[in-house]
């Protein structure tokens, strides 16, 4: 009897052993593989396309090496290190290839010879608002209007506006009567935050929002002269 017993159990674990081990094999993930997490940028950050572009992937210990994936429209590009942080210098080729618009960001690592899950975010480029007037260095009369106009941006909702002089905040339209919904803003010598500009240097800041969130500003500096 014991033979035929050792018989049926050898026969049950032949029919039944590649099921279980197939099943131990998908069901595996090795407890030291964590999702990339990044230090910057976040998901849906607004980056400027005059500035270089930065990634920084979570250091995770005993990682062998990172990559970076992203994509728009139809290009898809890679890079590999061992540090996880990667620089898409201005003016250079992997820099240019990527347009104002939505950019979808792939990161993983590989972690004893197992590559991690991928974590897929997106973040924004736009250009800077720039100032199409005044220029820069021009002289505005201290007494007179000033008047400013920034050049539209790719999906601005609005536009902040910014004075500076002596290193201090002087006027922000955010909080002197809102922003500006088509890029334009004037300080009439009848408005009461007119007198609170002094003869000498001013800068000027403008900065768009964009998908709930500022964008990358423009700075000019202009001179105020009395009469």
């Amino acid at each position: 009897m014991k033979y035929y017993a050792y018989v049926l159990a050898a026969i049950f674990i032949g029919a039944f052993l590649p099921f279980l081990v197939s099943q131990a094999a998908s069901s595996y993930s090795p407890s030291f593989i964590q999702v990339s997490k990044m230090v910057y940028p976040q998901h849906g950050q607004t980056l400027g396309t005059d500035g270089h572009y930065l990634f920084k992937v979570f250091p995770v210990t005993g990682a062998e090496w990172y990559v970076l994936e992203l994509s728009q429209g139809g290009q898809i590009k890679q890079w590999y290190n061992y540090t996880g942080e990667f620089r898409l210098n201005k003016g250079t080729a992997d820099h240019n290839m990527w347009q104002e618009g939505n950019v979808n960001v792939r990161v993983a690592y590989q972690k004893g010879g197992v590559l991690s899950p991928i974590h897929s975010f997106s973040i924004y480029l736009i250009s800077p608002a720039k100032i199409q007037y005044p220029v820069q260095r021009q002289t505005l009369d201290l007494e007179g209007s000033y008047m400013f106009k920034a050049q539209p941006v790719l999906g601005a909702e609005s536009y902040r506006f910014m004075f500076f002089q002596g290193g201090k905040k002087v006027y922000d339209n955010l909080h002197h009567g809102g922003v500006s919904k088509n890029g334009e803003w004037a300080i009439h010598p009848n408005d009461s935050m007119h007198r609170m500009f002094n003869a000498g240097a001013m800068e000027v800041q403008v900065v768009p929002w964009i998908d709930g969130q500022w964008g990358p500003k423009q700075v000019i500096k202009v001179n105020l002269v009395a009469r």
